[in-house]
């Protein structure tokens, strides 16, 4: 079996994408990879986005439609 490791830096630009700690306390949501632990998770913390709150981690995301880049 292969594990699917990520291609590409997520939301490299958005200040907007965070970790289970960037939303109330406890929540449900996990911090690393229970099969590797070194695989940090990340949540969409923008509030634009259809992806709020849901983790991004493996959707390969390298721009985000909510953020403008300066």
């Amino acid at each position: 079996r292969k594990e699917k490791f990520m291609k590409n830096i997520l939301c490299c630009d958005c200040q907007y994408c965070g970790d289970k700690y960037s939303f109330p306390l406890p929540n449900d949501l996990i911090e690393v990879d229970s099969e590797n632990p070194f695989i940090k998770h990340y949540y969409c913390c923008c509030g634009d986005s259809e992806f709020y709150g849901k983790d991004i981690t493996n959707l390969d995301l390298t721009k985000c439609d909510s953020f403008e880049e300066l």
